[in-house]
């Protein structure tokens, strides 16, 4: 019967002292096995060289093919085609296998099988007329499979040895190497396997490479070999530890295998030193905890406990900041409880959840998925140790060791609170919540206390418990604030916050309660002391709806129309305040001075409410609605201090609701009745503003000059000129001179503003219909004005020049005519000089004019010069005539004259030609015209010429 097994040779070793074996194999992953037949083989082979262009199954049974193929093995006459007939076989074997489960080769076959390898290979090569369809290195490994198939390993063996010696750099080389070494190990040839095994490794055959590195460990191993053999198994770890062999698929139980072997060893070597040794050797330390790991379940396996716990203390010791620590700890935890010490247990208890709990170094390095995943774990480590904690002070409380006592329920209050910290969500802690409270009491810690009450009665699920510890949390509130030293309001404050919050959610938890009534009672008081005006408005109003008691709803009315007030509700403060006063004036008895006191502030507060709603309209854009409750509050308490306010508001209210004369004459009563208070001092601006809207800018102008004595300086300045364009309006010239002269006078900043109300002035004092006694001021005024813009130095601007150009014009103006106006009478010599003098002065204007660089005054002024020289030259020609000359000393004179007057009409006709060439830079204006007129009649053959149109041929055009 054909043996069919999957892979083509069987190696086996023995690993004593362990049980099972590991079998290397050529196309699979390493298994563990617990027995190999002796029997049985190993090894498939596919030959590499068969291929099928189709894919589809055969047009005949399988069976068909195969029994034509054995005929033709059985008859053909050479060997070569028998060969491949064989190799045909075998290749079909691998694709349709499955469809004869007994496989396609008989015993009788593989014999056929191993005689036609042989006779192949021991023919002389192929000619190349006879080129073989196969290769014989092909051959010799078909026929080391047929052999091995057959039972004979030596021959098979002996097979794959002298492929290696005939073709040594064959495919099939590395592979026959390996179950050489394979055979050799077996044998317990150990030295020669590691050669071929460490051959192999060095090959480039990726699937064998990690099965001889892992093989060549154990031949050294076997060969007493302890240093390399580890240093081997090490290089094995590290490669699977990379991932170097990711299509493996049981890296896992070599690693595990690896790591017992290692374990062995490094027992037999002095154990975690001899470990450590070895690592230190690598320069790695990556690998250190399978190692330990190895060692620790050895030497548990063996029962040394101690031993074990010890490993798992190296470890822990050596890598303290790794992510594999805490296992470490569970593994010595498991070391002594198997060797039932419990002391030893509680206590690397303790140390586990110091070390590694949220508090440690250890917890702060870890990623957050690595605390997650060491939270189970130290939750229940610390439940165990607390409740064991909780116990034993109970105990140590009830034989009277009091400091024995504290200290173990100083332990339980550390492991409850570090739960509820670690797993705040888990719904135990409910229960270790209330025992947590219970020991900050008993360790006089309100606080703690209190926390830990409010957690157990609110934080999860209700229990019976759960009233009994929200109660608990607000009689050790209170507890805590009367211990406080009165001096020390910060910490009562915070205190009795803490209580209001507690005695809301207890009166909202546990309304049905016989405690929740006082409770909610004493929330509101609390509550608007603390400023929470909205809750403190919730629960007086809850106290008024569960009350009958007068006195009570007195106060829950103060308290309710108070938290109103504060949180703008002020309609409802007033309701409150109202029921409040009624409350106290139904009383039968008469008043003691506390209640009148009482009273007259719940009067002052009703009044405020009254008020504060005319406020609210004036946010809402109502401003009529403002007035009609300011007015109310007058109407209400006309002494009272909020009237002073309202009238003034209802007056502002009027203003902005265009109710000009109510406002006109609210203001005014205002002013009479608070004349000193600063409110007062704006009272002329708005009224000025009033009667502006009325259209009365005079009396606008009055009431608004009358604050000028009470404003700082720049206030002043703006409303001095507010005041000037009242009296503009009004056409009050008198005043608005004197305003705009106050103006001038106290106010030379800012240098624009000054400038435009001397500019104002000047022209209010050219204008013919402004009183005589300005119009006499306007040569003082303009050359003030001139002046005073010239000073401004780098304040200067170019309307400021503007302004002073045009003053200087006109003052150039009113030379030229003092110029024009003087004739040349005899004596000649004395007219001439006083002529001159005003041609100096107008010269003088002139350039003055020019320098502002204002166009429109340039030309003006070249004109003007010229035109002044051209006059004097005319002056001096049309003089008056000495009497008594004869017609020659006459015709003398005159050319006398002449002499005098052409160099003045020379000079005129430059300055009138250089008017003109502005025209080339673009400039024309009224005044180069009338110099183009003045040369027109001074040199008529070059100004005087007249155009002529031509017309020009369509040719030329």
């Amino acid at each position: 019967m054909m043996r069919k097994l999957g892979v083509f040779l069987t190696t086996a070793c023995l690993l004593a002292p362990l049980s099972p074996v590991v079998v290397a194999e050529t196309r699979s992953a390493f298994v563990v096995i617990d027995k190999v037949d002796d029997n049985k083989t190993i090894g498939e082979l596919k030959p590499a060289y068969v291929d099928f262009a189709f894919r589809e199954a055969p047009r005949v049974s399988i069976d068909e093919v195969i029994d034509r193929y054995i005929q033709l093995i059985n008859r053909a006459d050479d060997p070569r085609i028998q060969a491949l007939a064989l190799l045909r076989m075998e290749s079909l074997e691998d694709r349709y296998g499955s469809l004869r489960p007994d496989g396609f080769f008989t015993d009788a076959l593989w014999d056929t099988a191993i005689e036609v390898y042989r006779k192949v290979i021991a023919l002389p090569p192929a000619t190349e007329s006879q080129r073989e369809p196969f290769s014989r290195d092909l051959l010799q490994y078909q026929l080391a499979k047929a052999l091995d198939m057959r039972g004979r390993q030596q021959e098979s063996l002996t097979a794959l040895q002298t492929l290696l010696e005939r073709f040594p750099s064959s495919g099939f080389a590395t592979e026959a190497q390996f179950r050489i070494a394979e055979a050799q190990y077996t044998r317990g040839e150990y030295e020669l396997a590691e050669e071929n095994y460490r051959e192999v490794s060095r090959s480039n055959n990726a699937a064998l490479i990690p099965k001889a590195q892992y093989m060549l460990a154990w031949s050294m191993y076997k060969n007493d070999r302890n240093q390399a053999a580890i240093d081997q198994f090490l290089n094995v770890l590290v490669d699977i530890q990379s991932n170097a062999y990711p299509d493996e698929s049981n890296n896992q139980a070599v690693e595990d295998d690896v790591a017992r072997i290692i374990s062995v060893i490094a027992t037999q070597n002095g154990g975690e030193s001899f470990l450590n040794a070895s690592m230190a050797r690598q320069g790695n330390t990556d690998l250190a905890a399978v190692l330990y790991k190895g060692l620790y379940t050895y030497q548990l396996g063996q029962e040394r406990f101690q031993d074990a716990a010890n490993v798992a203390e190296g470890y822990i010791q050596r890598f303290a900041r790794t992510p594999e620590r805490p296992s470490f700890h569970e593994l010595k935890l498991q070391a002594f409880e198997a060797g039932k010490l419990p002391q030893l247990v509680w206590q690397e208890r303790e140390r586990y959840v110091d070390e590694l709990g949220q508090y440690s170094d250890y917890w702060k390095q870890l990623t957050p998925e690595e605390q997650n995943a060491l939270r189970p774990r130290l939750f229940g480590f610390r439940e165990e140790l607390g409740r064991r904690a909780y116990s034993l002070a109970q105990a140590d409380a009830k034989a009277g060791a009091i400091t024995n006592s504290q200290a173990h329920f100083d332990s339980a209050a550390e492991h409850f609170t570090a739960m509820l910290q670690l797993s705040p969500e888990d719904q135990r802690n409910a229960e270790i919540s209330f025992l947590l409270g219970d020991t900050w009491l008993q360790l006089g810690a309100l606080a703690k206390a209190v926390e830990a009450y409010d957690q157990a009665g609110y934080a999860y699920e209700p229990t019976p418990a759960a009233a009994d510890a929200a109660y608990a949390g607000i009689t050790t509130r209170t507890r805590m604030i009367e211990q406080l030293p009165t001096d020390d309001s910060e910490d009562r404050n915070s205190l009795v916050e803490a209580r209001i919050s507690a005695a809301i959610r207890f009166g909202d938890t546990y309304a049905q309660d016989d405690r929740s009534g006082k409770v909610v009672l004493l929330a509101a008081n609390d509550l608007y002391q603390a400023k929470r005006y909205d809750a403190a408005l919730v629960q007086a109003k809850r106290v008024i709806e569960l009350t009958q008691n007068a006195t009570h709803q007195l106060d829950a009315h103060e308290i309710a129309g108070s938290s109103a007030f504060e949180l703008g509700e002020f309609a409802q403060a007033e309701r409150s305040f109202d029921a409040a006063i009624i409350l106290v004036d139904d009383r039968q008895n008469e008043l003691n001075a506390a209640e009148r006191t009482r009273r007259a502030d719940l009067m002052t507060s009703y009044v405020a409410s009254i008020y504060k709603q005319g406020e609210a309209w004036e946010e809402k854009g109502d401003m009529n609605g403002a007035l009609q409750e300011y007015l109310r509050v007058v109407a209400v308490a006309p002494t009272s201090p909020l009237a002073e306010s309202a009238r003034y508001d209802a007056a502002m209210r009027a203003l902005d609701i265009k109710d000009w004369e109510l406002a006109i004459d609210l203001m005014k009563v205002y002013r009479k009745k608070h004349p000193s208070t600063e409110l007062a001092k704006g009272i002329p601006a708005k009224l000025a503003f009033a009667f502006d809207a009325l259209d009365q800018p005079g009396q606008a102008g009055d009431a608004l000059a009358e604050s000028l004595e009470q404003q700082p300086a720049d206030e002043r300045r703006q409303t001095l000129l507010q005041v000037a364009g009242f009296y503009r309006e009004a056409g009050r010239s008198s005043d608005l001179v004197k305003t705009l002269q106050a103006y001038a006078r106290d106010y030379p900043q800012p240098f624009d503003a000054a400038v435009d109300v001397r500019y104002e002035l000047y022209t209010l004092a050219s204008a013919p219909a402004s009183p005589a006694s300005v119009r006499k001021q306007v040569a003082t005024l303009r050359d003030d004005l001139i002046s005073f813009e010239r000073s401004g130095g780098s304040s200067r601007t170019g309307q400021s020049r503007a302004l002073a150009a045009e003053a200087a014009w006109a003052r150039t103006e009113a030379s030229r005519d003092q110029f024009e106006a003087i004739a040349l009478s005899l004596p000649l010599n004395a007219s001439l000089e006083k002529k001159t003098a005003a041609l100096r002065a107008l010269v003088a204007d002139i350039e003055q004019s020019q320098s502002y660089a204002i166009a429109r005054y340039t030309t003006a002024a070249n004109h003007t010069l010229g035109d002044a020289y051209l006059t004097l030259s005319r002056d001096i020609l049309e003089s008056e005539r000495p009497e008594g000359l004869n017609p020659l000393e006459g015709e003398q004179y005159t050319i006398l004259l002449e002499d005098q007057a052409y160099p003045f009409e020379e000079k005129a006709i430059g300055i009138l030609e250089g008017n003109v060439s502005v025209m080339q830079q673009g400039i024309y204006d009224v005044y180069v015209q009338q110099s183009i007129d003045s040369l027109s009649q001074l040199l008529p053959v070059r100004y005087n010429k007249k155009e002529t149109l031509i017309d020009v041929a369509p040719s030329i055009r």
